[in-house]
C-alpha cells in the first residue's frame, strides 16, 4: 500500500489521491473499459424479470398470471394493432351504465344514480372521481373522526389547458373560465377521442357536451376555493 502513496498530494487535500495516486499513475484506466455497475444491475434485473414473465409455470399465482398476461399484451405489437381499443371499450361496457358512453345499452335515465355510479367506478377513476370521500377530524371535537367530502382533483386533465390560457393573460376569472371551456371543448372532441369511442359529436349532443364542460369548470373552481380556504398548496 505504501508504494501507492503519492506524497505530492497533501493528505488533507485529497485523502484518496494521496493514498492511491501512484497506483492510478502507474495503472491508468481506459475510459472505454470502465465497469458501469448500475448498467450491469439494470441489465441483470431486466433479464430476471423477462425470464420470470416468460418461463412456463405449473401453478402460477393470480398476481403472476395477471402480470404475465399484461406483459404479453404489451410486448405483442401485432396483437395490439389488431385488437385496437376493444379491451378499453369492453371495460367501459362492463362499468355502470351511464349517459356519456353511447355503447352502453339499456340506459334508463329514471333509474340512474350518479352517486352510485361514480362510487362503483372509484377503482378506475381515482382522483378523477367527482365524489371523493375521505376521513377527517371533527373541528368541534378533535377526538371524533367523521366522513367528509374532498374536492376532486382534475389537475391531470386541466393543467395543460390552464397553462395555455395563462399565456393569454386573461383579465378576469370569468374570462379565464370562458377560455378554459373553449379549450376543453377542443380537447374532448379531438379526433383521437372520437375515433377511440367510435362516434362524433353532433348538434343533438352539443348540449350534453357543453353541460359536461361547464360541470368540469365549476368543479375546478370549487377545488380552488377549497384549497384557498384550507391554505393547501
Amino acid at each position: 500500500m505504501t508504494r501507492s502513496i503519492d506524497d505530492k498530494i497533501p493528505i488533507c487535500e485529497n485523502f484518496y489521491r494521496h493514498t492511491c495516486g501512484k497506483f492510478h499513475f502507474e495503472n491508468p484506466s481506459n475510459p472505454n473499459q470502465l465497469i458501469n455497475y448500475k448498467t450491469r444491475l439494470d441489465d441483470g434485473l431486466e433479464k430476471e424479470i423477462h425470464d420470470l414473465l416468460t418461463a412456463p409455470s405449473t401453478q402460477p399465482s393470480f398476481s403472476l398470471q395477471f402480470s404475465k398476461g399484461l406483459f404479453n399484451q404489451c410486448s405483442d405489437f401485432s396483437l395490439r394493432e389488431s385488437i385496437g381499443a376493444e379491451p378499453l371499450l369492453s371495460l367501459l361496457r362492463n362499468l355502470p351504465c351511464g349517459p356519456l358512453f353511447p355503447g352502453c345499452n339499456g340506459f334508463n335515465e329514471k333509474a340512474f344514480s350518479w352517486e352510485r355510479s361514480s362510487g362503483m367506478m372509484d377503482l378506475y377513476a381515482g382522483n378523477l372521481n367527482i365524489i371523493v370521500f375521505d376521513k377527517d377530524t371533527n373541528s368541534q371535537n378533535p377526538q371524533e373522526i367523521i366522513l367528509s367530502f374532498k374536492a376532486p382533483d382534475f389537475s391531470m386533465l386541466l393543467d395543460d389547458s390552464k397553462m395555455r390560457i395563462e399565456s393569454l393573460q386573461p383579465q378576469s376569472a370569468s374570462e379565464f373560465q370562458a377560455l378554459l371551456s373553449v379549450q376543453l371543448k377542443g380537447t374532448i372532441i379531438n379526433s383521437t377521442i372520437t375515433e377511440l369511442f367510435g362516434f362524433r359529436w353532433d348538434k343533438n349532443q352539443q348540449g350534453q357536451l357543453e353541460e359536461m364542460i361547464q360541470l368540469l369548470v365549476n368543479l375546478d373552481e370549487v377545488r380552488n376555493l377549497y384549497y384557498f380556504a384550507f391554505n393547501i398548496q
